[in-house]
């Protein structure tokens, strides 16, 4: 009673869709499964795989990387691919390796459908698992060290249901209590906020964390790994705003900074009368020329004192000269726009060289 309560506020009634899966299963172990019926499965498998991918990104998980629905078809499709791939005769190797032993002694008619589900939910993990490590590295190495934080103490354990992974504590005082607290995002937050410093290693703080949870509550309490790496993000990333903000009002940052920009604008003043008597003066530029290239050094100036990256040389160049096309730059004004480009970027690695002495 309590799986078929579980399925249903999860999926919906899906009683006639349990019938019918356990059908299509029956035919995948018995091999006489044919193709239309492969894909009734494989619709039926994806309707799955996306219900789930929209359950995980309202409890917050970043599912899709835009707001198109059709990415959550794209992204479960990927999730269920290798499941059907077919032998030289069309039958699904993966599925009856799956299910044949699971399903020998005398299934219920709902065992098919949970045990599939089962198999998408797991299929849907892997397949995430290696997508953020694609989008995200160091949050993929954060999910790493969070689930080996389980291995290091032993009150601590891995859990997985369809809404997630979690990582609990198990209170030694309460054998037999099969109670379990999940705090939310707002009462993890607060933990947080007591337990973070900047030098906490990830297994003393997420065990630290669930402790000081467990001290509040008469039971065992479990928390998304998911959330622990958001809230270990957030801290991180408050951590170095925070240490920011105190190096830009740092005295000795400043005066270096202010050092460094007078040099920088030397650097561009001896480049602007190079310019005028060498270039403009002579004719090889005209005046609007001229003063699109000392405007265009002026930005990467500005640019080098902030610490951003330079852009292209045909970018500040345009910017000061909008009429600019990229055929006029590279017939008559490139050979001299980097010129000035290569004197100035030697002149600012001695200045910040220099400097930093």
């Amino acid at each position: 009673m309590n799986q078929n309560h579980k399925m249903n506020s999860c999926y919906g009634t899906l009683h006639p869709e349990i019938i019918k899966t356990s059908q299509l299963l029956s035919s995948i172990c018995q091999r006489t499964l044919t193709s239309p019926e492969i894909e009734q499965l494989a619709k039926f498998c994806l309707k799955i795989a996306v219900t789930y991918l929209r359950i995980l990104e309202r409890r917050g998980l970043r599912i899709r990387e835009t707001q198109d629905e059709s990415e959550f078809q794209g992204i479960a499709s990927d999730c269920i691919a290798d499941l059907f791939i077919c032998d030289k005769n069309g039958n699904l190797i993966y599925f009856q390796r799956y299910f044949s032993s699971r399903l020998e002694n005398n299934p219920t008619e709902e065992d098919p459908f949970l045990i599939l589900r089962q198999l998408i939910t797991k299929q849907v993990q892997q397949h995430l698992t290696k997508l953020y490590a694609q989008r995200d590295p160091e949050g993929a190495k954060l999910i790493r060290n969070v689930r080996l934080t389980a291995n290091r103490f032993n009150e601590l354990q891995l859990n997985k249901d369809v809404t997630g992974e979690y990582i609990s504590i198990s209170n030694p005082d309460l054998q037999g209590n099969i109670i379990i607290y999940r705090p939310d995002y707002a009462e993890l937050q607060n933990v947080f906020s007591i337990i973070f410093r900047a030098n906490i290693s990830i297994d003393k703080l997420v065990y630290q964390v669930l402790a000081e949870l467990s001290t509040h509550f008469e039971c065992d309490v479990e928390v998304s790994i998911f959330d622990l790496v958001k809230l270990i993000h957030q801290f991180r990333a408050a951590v170095e705003k925070m240490e920011t903000v105190q190096k830009a009002f740092d005295p000795l940052t400043t005066q270096k900074e202010i050092e460094l920009k007078k040099k920088l604008d030397k650097i561009i003043l001896s480049l602007n009368k190079k310019n005028a008597e060498k270039y403009v003066a002579k004719n090889k530029l005209n005046l609007d020329q001229g003063i699109a290239i000392s405007k265009a050094l002026k930005d990467m100036s500005n640019d080098a004192l902030s610490g951003e990256r330079l852009d292209e040389n045909f970018t500040y160049l345009q910017k000061h000269w909008n009429l600019l096309t990229r055929e006029e730059y590279f017939n008559s004004l490139r050979k001299t726009f980097e010129y000035f480009v290569r004197q100035f970027k030697d002149e600012v690695k001695k200045s910040i060289i220099n400097n930093s002495e």
